[in-house]
């Protein structure tokens, strides 16, 4: 009987250039740890997301982006080279200004539109993109947690939360800020 195919390596890419720039730009987390995308990461069927976090299937929902990671924003690159295709998109909620460089949503089911991008990832590698994503948003520390949302037209899709009570947070209409973090 064959050896069954190895597993493909995952580049999570360690830089992007910002664009029109010609800087690169090195994506670290927000978690305070310090944890950088510059490794190779194997698919594997034996990838378990945190506890209470949705488990993606074959055809994964796509990824709701709002801030940093949107087409065009600092941490476009770690998601463009596994995005089959993206679009724009709202979800009912509130969008907030972190004073850190990012912004951060509450999805409220009848509040105002945030408006961002659907992300639909390459099947084969959303899982592991989504924890990696993760670890980059904070999801273990509790700054963020990743939730299941409703595209304005009812389509499902997931997305990060803060993970916390805005306070005393700005509420912005949209992210637009030049000063990404």
């Amino acid at each position: 009987m064959p050896s069954p195919p190895p597993e493909p390596a995952v580049d999570l890419g360690a830089t992007s250039e910002s664009a029109g720039s010609g800087r690169r730009v090195r994506h670290q987390s927000r978690n305070g740890g310090g944890a950088s995308i510059d490794q190779r990461v194997k698919v594997s069927t034996a990838t378990v997301p945190p506890t209470g976090c949705a488990t993606l299937a074959a055809m994964a929902p796509p990824l709701f982006v709002y801030g940093t990671l949107m087409p065009g924003h600092l941490r476009w690159g770690v998601l463009e080279q596994h995005a089959v295709g993206w679009r724009p998109a709202a979800v009912e909620g509130r969008l907030h200004d972190t004073g850190e460089g990012w912004p951060a949503a509450v999805f409220v089911p009848g509040d105002d539109l945030i408006r961002g991008w659907a992300v639909d990832l390459r099947p084969e590698v959303a899982e592991v993109v989504m924890v990696h994503l993760d670890e980059v948003e904070g999801v273990t520390q509790g700054l963020f947690l990743r939730v299941e949302v409703a595209l304005l037209g009812g389509e499902p899709a997931v997305a990060y939360q803060l993970g916390s009570d805005p306070g005393g947070l700005a509420r912005i209409a949209r992210w637009d800020d030049e000063r990404e973090a």
